[in-house]
């Protein structure tokens, strides 16, 4: 097949290797497969300010070295936090979105959703600038980034 004329080409590339070639400055994953973690990479590529994970943490990638979710590693001689901070990073859940989704895990009963949105983004430290002063959080700069104004 060959795409109409002026469509976008889309390349199909592992999601390390297109982080590491393509220097993204912010990474959008979707529905990570189970028991993979690319955040590692996402990480670790100097280009990425920030990465967004959709999914649900107990079917997507892997619950403690994805997501900081479920207890510590188990290293008793490691350090607790999870991997995204003691890489230097923050995490942002991102409520607005999360209420939207639905997945296949999730029970038509119930209002409870395990699908959620979650920003992780490299701390101003990290980047060697100032944290703000005026003592607004993250998630609130984001929000007025996304014109919602909140």
């Amino acid at each position: 097949l060959q795409a109409p004329a002026g469509a976008a080409v889309v390349k199909q590339i592992e999601a390390v290797e297109a982080v590491a070639s393509m220097e993204p400055a912010v990474v959008l994953c979707a529905w990570m497969p189970l028991g993979q973690d690319w955040t590692t990479a996402f990480r670790a590529a100097p280009s990425v300010r920030e990465y967004v994970l959709v999914g649900d943490p107990g079917i997507c990638g892997r619950p403690w070295e994805t997501w900081g979710d479920g207890g510590c590693s188990g290293d008793e001689d490691e350090d607790d936090r999870p991997p995204y901070q003691r890489d230097g990073w923050c995490r942002i859940p991102l409520p607005d979105a999360s209420r939207y989704q639905i997945a296949r895990t999730d029970k038509r009963w119930s209002d409870e959703r395990h699908s959620r949105t979650v920003a992780f983004v490299r701390s101003a430290i990290d980047e060697g600038r100032e944290l703000p002063r005026n003592g607004e959080r993250p998630e609130k700069r984001m929000r007025h980034a996304a014109g919602d104004g909140h």
